[in-house]
């Protein structure tokens, strides 16, 4: 399987196709009483894509990109 071990992945196709059956629901024109992703969990994982910036980081960024620069305007 591609998405085997990507617990976001799943959840994601899950809300899509949780979306989907809601639409189909509203239609009235398809034969789906009821949204089978409601019987479904998300699947619960931790992710570290992202910190926390330390000090030293946040310090380290601004030297580098002062005020005006284009990273600076995100700010």
């Amino acid at each position: 399987m591609l998405k085997a071990g990507k617990p976001g992945a799943a959840n994601n196709r899950l809300k899509y196709m949780s979306a989907m059956c809601g639409w189909a629901i509203s239609q009235k024109r398809f034969k789906l009483g009821h949204d089978p992703g409601c019987v479904v969990n998300k699947i619960e994982y931790a992710s570290d894509c992202y910190h926390t910036w330390t000090v030293e980081e946040m310090i380290k960024f601004v030297e580098l990109h002062r005020l005006g620069t284009q990273a600076s305007r995100s700010r």
